[in-house]
């Protein structure tokens, strides 16, 4: 049994700053940290099966102009290997000539570019996932979960249980709840 307590709303923090980017392990490439992409990949491929209606596949343009770091060759085994990594179970890499990358970022600056990668990552909705966690936690258990809620304070009885003074926000009013153990998380 547990209850969860968040003064505001559940994810009020979490999806205001995220990317919306699962994982993004392709810039480790670089670092040659294998295992760190892998790990990523898969986990990227474990979520879209899991929760395609919350993850999805997206392509992403890594674009190669003159003066960029790395040439378009080196960018096409970056990708090949990315795949690779995944068990080729990602969606193909593809590499774009300028007028491609264009026709598919016509915002992006064309002067000097000599084209691009296009991957596949994922992105999610970071705040329905958390969401779902919390409703499929409530579901099988006596959990509970308050959002508008504060703790007013915490005491601990003689038994070892301790009581919760709780404010609900939204109606002001108060109530004592009593638990066996308490994780505070703060932002």
């Amino acid at each position: 049994e547990a209850l969860l307590i968040d003064k505001n709303d559940f994810t009020s923090q979490t999806s205001q700053r995220s990317s919306k980017m699962l994982h993004g392990g392709i810039r480790y490439l670089e670092n040659f940290d294998f295992q760190l992409v892998y790990e990523a990949l898969h986990e990227k491929i474990f979520w879209t099966k899991l929760l395609p209606h919350l993850v999805r596949e997206a392509p992403f343009i890594l674009p190669v102009y003159n003066d960029s770091k790395h040439s378009l060759p080196f960018v096409k085994i970056g990708m090949w290997l990315y795949d690779f990594l995944s068990g080729f179970k990602n969606s193909p890499h593809q590499i774009l000539s300028k007028s491609e990358v264009l026709k598919k970022a016509p915002g992006l600056n064309s002067k000097n570019l000599k084209g691009a990668g296009l991957y596949y990552d994922a992105i999610m909705d970071d705040a329905k996932i958390t969401l779902e966690v919390i409703y499929d936690s409530l579901i099988p258990n006596k959990n509970e979960a308050l959002n508008y809620h504060e703790i007013l304070s915490v005491k601990e009885r003689k038994d070892g249980l301790k009581v919760l003074l709780i404010k609900d926000i939204m109606k002001s009013q108060e109530v004592e709840v009593t638990c066996k153990h308490i994780i505070f998380s703060l932002g």
